[in-house]
């Protein structure tokens, strides 16, 4: 703003300096803020509670007292007072300190309150998870009630659109307080009302063996089918039910359910959710997530193909990641075909140098994500580089008749 302007605005040269610094200074605090959040009560740094162990986009945190979002990345430490939101087509996987779990698909919205290296308390405001309680008692706030979890237990808890909580236990027991206290076992199921009442108990006739809940596939090509696999306690019809949300408002696939497995092809990558249910359209098993992803290969940054690498910094390999891999591994060697590789290290970020030093030559370098449900990985297109231990001089170049009377006309 000019002088002309400041003026007209009532402002003198000074007192913009000092709005411009306020304004600084607001910006500072907030990133502040965002980065170290403090105890309301003891001003103190919130402890750790957890980590996240796997995170598929988008997943964002707000930390207790922070003013804006952040993206939450893989291994890092979850506080008390956390808040987490996973966008559609995301997931979360956090560990707790006494080793429970909790499992978050797309769309949930949850608040950790939890105890620093204890079992976590989780507020679920909307959406859905899964809690695997280790040694405690794991309590899931819903609004109008709690559902408590116990010690060795797996419940799944999905909250819709009507704001009623369904309960469902996959293995172990449960307890659900509102109005009333109710006790699950495995495969029982029962809702929570907005006002605190509890829906009738229903034991769950059928139970999903195959595949874990929340299990990811991979194809490099072409998608592979997905076995689904049951045990069944009834003889009535049965209906395998399939769909790209957990409402199964639009079906993908519904067909008779026969023995116990059916193998089906997804159309493409995609998270997709599965339950089986009788001719009048009610649950018979639990529901259960699988997400399908093309596995691609890291792409290489540097060195890049034909780069001429000096020996004074050494040699820095560095690839773009895949998302939710943690470990790679990194191949390289003399000739192109790798078949004796001078170096195959296992690798846990996305970048590497080199400690050993290198002869002079021409080398080839590639990398893999390494993961146990990637068991078919593949490795990225290979680069080339070549090492020199001296520098390369530049070509000279052609000077041009000008710069030539230039130099002779020097005395």
């Amino acid at each position: 703003m000019n002088g002309a302007a400041r003026r007209r605005a009532g402002f003198s040269r000074l007192e913009w300096v000092v709005l411009c610094a306020a304004g600084i200074g607001i910006v500072g605090l907030s990133a502040l803020l965002a980065r170290f959040p403090f105890s309301p009560a003891t001003g103190a740094a919130s402890e750790a509670v957890g980590v996240s162990e796997r995170i598929l986009p988008e997943v964002r945190r707000r930390l207790r007292g922070a003013l804006v979002w952040e993206n939450l990345p893989a291994d890092a430490p979850i506080f008390r007072g956390d808040t987490i939101f996973v966008a559609r087509g995301g997931s979360a996987a956090l560990r707790f300190g006494d080793g429970a779990a909790l499992a978050l698909d797309d769309g949930t919205l949850v608040t950790i309150a939890g105890q620093p290296f204890g079992a976590p308390g989780v507020e679920l405001d909307r959406g859905s998870l899964t809690v695997s309680a280790e040694r405690q008692e794991v309590q899931v706030s819903l609004g109008s009630g709690v559902a408590a979890v116990q010690a060795g237990g797996v419940t799944r808890i999905n909250i819709d659109e009507r704001n009623r909580a369904r309960v469902t236990v996959a293995a172990g027991q449960a307890e659900l307080r509102g109005a009333s206290t109710r006790k699950l076992a495995t495969n029982q199921a029962t809702e929570l009302g907005p006002s605190g009442e509890l829906g009738p108990l229903v034991t769950l006739p059928v139970e999903l063996t195959a595949p874990e809940h929340d299990q990811r596939f991979f194809f490099t090509r072409v998608v592979a089918p997905v076995t689904l696999g049951w045990t069944s306690k009834t003889r009535a019809p049965l209906f395998v039910q399939i769909a790209g949300a957990p409402a199964f408002q639009q079906p993908l696939a519904s067909t008779p359910a026969k023995g116990s497995g059916w193998s089906w092809t997804p159309a493409g990558p995609g998270t997709y959710w599965w339950r089986l249910i009788n001719e009048w359209g009610e649950e018979q098993s639990d529901t259960r997530k699988f997400s399908v992803f093309e596995d691609r290969p890291p792409r290489l940054l540097e060195p890049t193909e034909g780069q001429v690498v000096e020996d004074a910094n050494g040699v820095v390999f560095e690839w773009l990641g895949v998302e939710g891999v943690g470990a790679y591994q990194l191949e390289l060697a003399s000739e192109p075909t790798f078949a004796a590789p001078l170096v195959s290290e296992k690798v846990e970020h996305n970048r590497w140098r080199l400690a050993r030093r290198l002869g002079e030559g021409v080398y080839h370098w590639r990398v893999k994500a390494l993961d146990a449900e990637r068991r078919g990985a593949v490795f990225s297109s290979p680069a080339s580089f070549r090492f020199v231990v001296a520098p390369v001089l530049a070509p000279p170049t052609e000077l041009d008749s000008r710069q030539l009377e230039k130099g002779r006309a020097q005395p």
